[in-house]
């Protein structure tokens, strides 16, 4: 093969990766170029002994051709073997350089020959725009995974000539532990990549580069497997628990309801900061959820049958509160701990009010309040069902 012939190939490749980001077929690169295949094959072979690029050989694939006029097979289907091209990172970092143009942080990677799936980390506070303005976007957030994309009403809302500049696609993200404690928001190239120039910067700014990653993540795994696998993984997440536990209660009780609230509660998340600002706001949003932050969304007039079917005082007093009846509730059905079971359920209420009326003093916290709210959530969940149970004897 000639220089020229070579240096056709190598082109090929080159604007093959800048539109695509994959290598390229030997196949293709003759059709494109007009050179037989095995011609393309020892270009392949020079390219990589010269250190331009790699290629994953001894592809199988079918050749398969059509008759224009019949629409059918127009010969027997081939068995070809052909190899895959990938200009090497240099070669495409010189290329980048040469031209001069900026893509924003992530999309400069793929130019630059980083892979599609290279896993890129950041704090959890990359979060909090979406979680803060989810009259923009979508944000669906669980202890495992989430995925963020822009809401079609707020689109709609802007100039066509911003739409592009202000618009998330989708990001799907998964959480990793970290060594030293706390989680790091983990997203994949490919959709950062598709990200507006700008919203790219912003999650440049809270990248972490060099992060110490728990070598021992489960759930992580669980979240690569389901992404990446399509694997169906058993997860049960906390949030959710408590969710599905609200519903069977009330169920239990159609067509009245003992929870008087619209779930899913779309301000309910995970604490995005570790403060103890943020783990209280969670509990406040957690209580919605439960009916504890106030005594209406609580069915207390249900509380009095079931009091009344469990050989109970209707009322304590006159001015006894749904949250005092359900407590009772609790305490008179055949549960082993009533103490146990009631205990997260006041904790969650307690948890709401701390800083309701004084201000909090800036501190780092001693521990990982983000994975306390978890652990909260994993205890209430666990006493709902312990209720849920017990209610349906009666």
């Amino acid at each position: 093969m000639t220089d020229d012939e070579r240096d056709a190939v190598m082109s090929t490749a080159i604007r093959h990766w800048k539109a695509n980001f994959v290598g390229i077929s030997s196949l293709d690169v003759s059709r494109e170029i007009g050179v037989p295949h095995d011609s393309v094959l020892e270009a392949f072979d020079e390219l990589e002994q010269a250190g331009l690029a790699a290629l994953n050989r001894d592809v199988r694939a079918i050749s398969i051709s059509f008759s224009v006029v019949t629409g059918v097979s127009a010969e027997e289907p081939q068995d070809v073997v052909h190899s895959i091209l990938f200009p090497s990172k240099e070669v495409l970092t010189e290329v980048f350089e040469r031209d001069g143009i900026d893509y924003g942080p992530y999309l400069n990677r793929l130019h630059q020959g980083e892979s599609q799936v290279a896993m890129c980390y950041f704090k959890i506070e990359v979060l909090s725009k979406y979680r803060d303005q989810q009259e923009k976007y979508h944000f669906q957030d669980d202890d495992m995974a989430g995925w963020v994309a822009t809401k079609d009403a707020y689109y709609f809302t802007l100039p066509e000539h911003a739409r592009d500049d202000e618009t998330v696609g989708s990001i799907k993200y998964g959480k990793r532990q970290l060594t030293g404690g706390g989680v790091a928001v983990a997203a994949i190239l490919k959709d950062l990549a598709a990200l507006p120039h700008k919203e790219q910067l912003y999650w440049r700014s809270v990248e972490l580069d060099q992060p110490v990653l728990a070598p021992d993540d489960s759930t992580f795994e669980k979240f690569v497997r389901q992404e990446f696998d399509a694997e169906d993984v058993d997860h049960e997440d906390p949030l959710e628990m408590i969710y599905g536990s609200v519903e069977r209660i009330n169920s239990l009780f159609a067509p009245e309801a003992l929870f008087l609230v619209t779930i899913p509660n779309p301000y309910l998340h995970y604490p995005v900061l570790n403060t103890n600002r943020a783990y209280n706001d969670a509990h406040k949003e957690l209580c919605k959820v439960l009916g504890l932050d106030h005594s209406k969304k609580l069915n207390g007039p249900l509380l009095e049958c079931v009091l009344t079917k469990l050989g109970q005082p209707a009322s304590a007093n006159k001015r006894e509160d749904a949250w005092s009846k359900f407590k009772r509730v609790v305490v008179a059905l055949p549960l082993k701990d009533h103490d146990a079971v009631v205990a997260p359920l006041k904790n969650c209420r307690d948890a709401r009010n701390v800083n309701s009326h004084d201000t909090e003093q800036p501190s780092l916290p001693a521990v990982d309040l983000r994975e306390r709210f978890r652990s909260d959530c994993a205890r209430i969940a666990a006493s709902l069902a312990d209720i849920e149970a017990a209610l349906s004897t009666i």
